[in-house]
């Protein structure tokens, strides 16, 4: 073996493949690569749930619509112990669909999927209460078993003027167990137990908005606040149409 092979052999040896400085700037061009790529693949990510979370509204529409076929064009009745969620249970027929794919909100136990436990399913969405509705058409002793949650009937279908602008499901806060948005308890749980920011990149904050289904059963994104002002889409009654409020942050 030649002086030099030897010198060129060992010198490929002992030279380092990247020396410290080249090594650390490799680590900070990775780290701004993900720092770029890594919120555009979260929000696709929540593109994809919020995409989800449109079909399931889309499916309770189309269950509410064929309940509303099948029993004399009247919602479902408020009750305590029989709410829409088992009544329209054989209309959509899975509680998996009562969940938005954001929602972080769990199971209250072992869930079946029957009429009877689907009240105690994981649930993200929200029917209309159609409180307006009763306060004006209701005496005032059927207005308290209405508040009780003991009348009997549903709101007819036919008195909704508006049904390509009247909100039928949103979806709630996490927190919030209330089956129905009920604009006369206290500020309006319009207000207080929707999420009008359920699909947004930070928690609490005033950007992005919510699923909607209106009732003609279509769905609709709709951005922050923009349910309840300048029109608020959840009520009927002209009146209440035109009071407004935009909820707090």
């Amino acid at each position: 073996m030649s002086t030099d092979s030897f010198t060129k052999r060992t010198s490929a040896q002992d030279s380092p493949a990247f020396t410290l400085i080249e090594l650390l700037v490799v680590i900070a061009i990775i780290g701004i690569l993900a720092s770029m790529t890594l919120p555009a693949l979260s929000r696709a990510k929540e593109m994809g749930r919020r995409a989800g979370c449109m079909n399931n509204s889309r499916q309770l529409g189309l269950a509410a619509l064929l309940y509303l076929d099948d029993n004399e064009g009247l919602y479902p009745a408020r009750s305590s112990t029989n709410n829409w969620t088992s009544r329209l249970f054989p209309y959509y027929q899975t509680v998996k669909i009562l969940k938005c794919p954001s929602d972080k909100v769990s199971d209250v136990g072992l869930v079946q999927n029957t009429p009877e436990t689907a009240p105690n399913a994981a649930r993200t969405y929200i029917l209309n209460g159609w409180d307006d509705y009763f306060k004006t058409t209701l005496s005032a002793q059927d207005w308290a078993a209405f508040l009780d949650h003991r009348y009997p009937l549903g709101m007819p279908e036919s008195y909704v003027k508006y049904p390509a602008a009247t909100i039928m499901f949103g979806e709630k806060l996490e927190e919030s167990r209330h089956f129905h948005v009920d604009i006369y308890q206290g500020l309006g749980n319009d207000i207080t137990e929707v999420d009008h920011g359920k699909h947004m990149r930070s928690r609490r904050n005033t950007g992005g908005g919510s699923n909607h289904v209106f009732a003609d059963g279509h769905a609709e994104y709709i951005n922050y606040g923009k349910a309840v002002s300048p029109i608020n889409l959840w009520a009927v009654t002209e009146e209440w149409r035109r009071l407004t409020a935009a909820p707090t942050p």
